[in-house]
């Protein structure tokens, strides 16, 4: 029996999941051509996904808060690669996309203090982390690079 971060085993997850009415897939169209930022962008979705579990179950907050801090630290890592990655192909947009990652890491520190001290519902950060975060950055603002990545990957290869 495989267990996840919150307790979960493999049956409970494929059933909490089931009840989903909201799951982020991870769809190949979403790649930007760059490898570890593809990685860290699916492992991002997962984490959101198995935060969705826990809100679903109605996970504690002493169990959902290392899952939380783990989803938090990989953004952080993967703000930080691709910040290195902006630099190493001089995006015009790098500075612009560096204010808005520190802006949602800036509100992240912000929600989850909020959630560890009871004053914020775990739903509440999910959709921030999930939503703004995950999805919405991820999908909409991280896209305006990937053409740059791609043209130099071609060019490249």
């Amino acid at each position: 029996m495989v267990t996840d971060a919150c307790g979960a085993d493999e049956a409970d997850e494929a059933e909490l999941l089931d009840l989903a009415f909201l799951r982020l897939v991870w769809r190949s169209t979403y790649e930007s051509g760059h490898a570890l930022l593809d990685t860290q962008h699916r492992n991002l979705f997962e984490h959101a996904n198995n935060l969705l579990i826990a809100v679903i179950g109605e996970r504690p907050t002493d169990e959902v808060a290392p899952q939380i801090e783990a989803l938090v630290a990989d953004l952080l890592d993967h703000f930080r690669d691709e910040e290195a990655l902006f630099r190493s192909i001089g995006y015009s947009g790098a500075d612009e996309h560096a204010q808005t990652h520190q802006g949602l890491i800036d509100r992240a520190r912000e929600l989850v203090a909020n959630f560890t001290s009871g004053e914020l519902a775990l739903g509440d950060l999910f959709n921030f982390l999930a939503y703004d975060v995950v999805a919405k950055h991820m999908l909409s603002e991280d896209r305006k690079f990937f053409g740059q990545v791609q043209a130099i990957r071609d060019t490249a290869g």
